[in-house]
């Protein structure tokens, strides 16, 4: 058996798909909102913690009820 075109494949296809997510994400970007952590560059987990504690500072400053 030739095992060169299955191998070859393989990179070929791993190039393309590279490719194809690549252009997605620079069209999908600008729809993406910053709220949207994990999924967006320099956005994790530590940013959505602290929005959530400011949130939730300034309703007790307000008095006002908080549902998470």
């Amino acid at each position: 058996m030739n095992y060169t075109r299955i191998s070859l494949m393989s990179h070929i296809t791993k190039l393309l798909l590279r490719v194809i997510v690549d252009g997605a994400r620079k069209a999908i970007r600008p729809e993406i909102g910053i709220e949207q952590y994990h999924f967006v560059n320099d956005a994790g987990m530590r940013n959505a913690v602290f929005v959530v504690k400011m949130i939730g500072e300034q309703m007790i400053r307000v008095q006002k009820p908080l549902y998470v």
